[in-house]
């Protein structure tokens, strides 16, 4: 829980935590003895919102928080608590890689295809730039994207058309230029690329977008990307990057 609130920007002391958690216990057991097993894990998670949101220093001290976080960490503890040792939700909802959480999502049998889109493009949306454009391009690449909600579907198909179409570079800078040096480094690595090896065109091919819309400027922000797009391949489909130096 700590974890949670910390990831969303609302960390709360070691004290808070235990007062949040005494204040959970006492409401579950003023209400426990009028539940039946059926019915326990929905109403039990309704109360624990109630006395999770209501401990919380953020609206007494006028610190602005966004509700939306406050409800999917929230979604996310029920899931874990809630949840048998067999339930592989909450092994997603555990694990920290979010390239291994994007595996076990889509390895997931349980997952309605609504939850499966949330969880794919939460954790995408956790990884630096290099990698989410990696996760999204294989996802389309692969077809599993066919298998997630339209609204993820066309998410992941605006990256993979960066990722799909090369964009022609026509520049004149000077080569000791900090434009310079990204673009020779850039064309270097054009220069190496094995045509037969789809991952390797996909990533000059989104180099070269993103070198064209600027949103890559130096050579740090460069190699950011390309180390974030093998990482996450290494793990989601080693094949594709052999021959990778």
């Amino acid at each position: 829980m700590t974890a949670g609130l910390a990831a969303a920007g609302l960390p709360v002391s070691s004290r808070r935590a235990v007062l949040i958690c005494r204040n959970i216990a006492l409401v579950h057991a003023a209400i426990f003895r009028g539940l039946s097993t059926q019915d326990s894990s929905v109403r039990l998670g309704r109360s624990a919102w109630v006395a999770f949101s209501n401990s919380l220093p953020f609206a007494a001290s006028g610190k602005p928080y966004e509700q939306i976080k406050l409800l999917a960490l929230h979604r996310e503890i029920s899931v874990i608590a809630f949840a048998g040792s067999d339930d592989a939700r909450s092994g997603i909802l555990l694990e920290r890689d979010p390239v291994k959480r994007i595996e076990r999502t889509l390895a997931c049998g349980q997952l309605q295809d609504d939850e499966r889109g949330a969880l794919v493009m939460d954790a995408i949306s956790g990884l630096d730039s290099g990698a989410s454009a990696a996760c999204a391009w294989w996802l389309v690449h692969t077809g599993i994207h066919e298998r997630l909600p339209l609204a993820v579907s066309e998410d992941l198909a605006r990256t993979y058309r960066e990722a799909a179409v090369p964009t022609r570079l026509v520049e004149r800078i000077p080569g000791q230029s900090s434009r310079g040096k990204t673009l020779t480094q850039f064309q270097e690595l054009s220069k190496k690329t094995k045509l037969d090896r789809p991952a390797q065109v996909a990533l000059v091919n989104l180099l070269s977008s993103r070198l064209y819309a600027k949103s890559i400027e130096s050579t740090e922000d460069l190699n950011t990307v390309v180390k974030g797009w093998w990482r996450a391949l290494e793990e989601l489909d080693p094949p594709l990057t052999i021959g990778v130096a």
